[in-house]
């Protein structure tokens, strides 16, 4: 009976903080069989970015109230850990393990686990709250200013957090419509690189002098998801939405 290890680890080490990641697993009712230690199978990309997005969008499902209070109080680097109410989610990781995630497993898996930080459910939590709120990108003005930010982060977090966003939200007026054919691809595959691919004009555009961003497929997927979600899914449009 083989072993199946999933893990999942942020694409974008500068938006991780020091906070430290939670572990849940579940755990084989049977034992292996088997004293001889093996090691776990390798999951390729296109299988991790499927299981990373069917417990995304089932955690959105479950908790929307607790979605927003958690992209309300976080910013591209801190969570305010107390208002965000982070226990909400991490005090019961396994439950949402078990319920989210565990149909994945299948006849020749033993167990499931999963490593997970709160900045990185944030940002997939963010990319499924955009893709349930925008079903098609509107039409708008590049030129229109950047969208209104409230940071929890301070000091040395708080010049990254804003430059994140800065860049973010360049990429995202220089060419939405790319960035959001990205965010409608499926993580580790081809057609994601493919997407990232086609922001590297944008991408290198917005980069300032002597500033450094990881660029690779996956962290430019971070980049888009905060500059699409604060532009056309954040608290300015959900105000809008609730006064029609």
């Amino acid at each position: 009976m083989k072993r199946l290890a999933l893990t999942l680890l942020t694409a974008a080490a500068v938006l991780i903080s020091a906070a430290p990641s939670v572990m849940a697993q579940i755990e084989p009712e049977a034992p292996l069989g088997s004293l001889i230690k093996r090691k776990a199978v390798v999951v390729d990309p296109a299988r991790a970015g499927a299981s990373v997005k069917a417990f995304a969008r089932c955690s959105h499902g479950r908790k929307p109230a607790a979605v927003q209070k958690l992209l309300a109080h976080s910013d591209p680097v801190v969570i305010d850990k107390k208002e965000a109410e982070l226990k909400a989610w991490f005090g019961g990781t396994k439950l949402l393990v078990e319920d989210c995630l565990g149909w994945e497993a299948n006849v020749d898996t033993s167990a499931i686990e999963l490593s997970l930080s709160p900045e990185r459910l944030r940002i997939l939590l963010m990319e499924e709250d955009y893709l349930a709120r925008v079903a098609t990108l509107p039409s708008f003005d590049p030129a229109t200013p950047a969208p209104v930010r409230t940071y929890v982060a301070t000091g040395d977090d708080l010049v990254k957090a804003q430059a994140i966003a800065r860049f973010s939200d360049c990429v995202v007026a220089r060419d939405a419509v790319a960035a959001d054919a990205l965010v409608r691809t499926q993580p580790g595959r081809d057609e994601e690189r493919a997407a990232a691919r086609a922001l590297a004009p944008a991408l290198g555009a917005c980069l300032l002098a002597g500033e450094q961003m990881k660029l690779n497929a996956a962290a430019v997927r971070v980049y888009v998801v905060e500059g699409l979600w604060a532009r056309f899914a954040g608290p300015d449009t959900i105000k809008m939405e609730s006064s029609r």
